[in-house]
């Protein structure tokens, strides 16, 4: 931080000589400081500068609030004042003062809400005929064409998949190793 310090006043003095223009050095600063400041101009000119900035700091004046936000305020907080003795109050307080009583509430609540879903609906559901076959007829159209899937992979996975690429490597094999053994040519066909 860059201070806009004279080169040949010490920082500890320049420190002192700051604290008692703002009126804060103890008596033995002051007389000191003003002493310094009756021989040396830097210092003169940085306790002069600093003892006006802090008369400026001490003329600010503060805010006044308005009288109609402190009404509001005052409204507000007292206001709480009278909820304090209230049942709602009492049974918040009961519930967040105690886990256990809440945790009852709460299932209480869950069942509740559950049991009136479930003897609210109406579950005699009736049919007529026609739906009856048409779902039968659409369920049974889905199995066949399950049934017509797993018939094509079936065969698939028989011919193609087992034969060619499952049991020919397999049997090449075992080929190399029977001419191995034999002493024959090694030669994979």
């Amino acid at each position: 931080m860059t201070q806009n310090k004279s080169s040949h006043i010490p920082e500890n003095l320049y420190n002192k000589i700051v604290s008692v223009a703002y009126g804060d050095g103890s008596l033995w600063d002051k007389l000191k400081i003003f002493y310094l400041v009756t021989t040396n101009l830097a210092a003169r000119k940085v306790f002069f500068e600093f003892r006006n900035t802090a008369k400026a700091v001490h003329d600010i004046e503060e805010d006044v609030l308005p009288a109609e936000i402190l009404k509001k305020v005052e409204q507000k907080t007292t206001g709480l004042k009278d909820l304090e003795n209230s049942f709602v109050t009492d049974l918040f307080s009961l519930l967040t003062a105690r886990p256990m009583i809440s945790t009852v509430t709460a299932a209480v609540v869950v069942i509740t809400i559950t049991i009136t879903m479930f003897i609210g609906k109406n579950n005699n559901v009736t049919y007529s005929v026609d739906e009856i076959r048409k779902a039968d007829k659409d369920a049974r159209y889905a199995l066949s064409v399950v049934n017509k899937i797993f018939a094509q992979s079936s065969i698939t996975i028989k011919e193609d998949v087992l034969k060619n690429q499952v049991s020919q490597p397999i049997n090449n094999g075992i080929n190399f190793l029977n001419n191995l053994l034999k002493g024959e040519k090694n030669e994979i066909n």
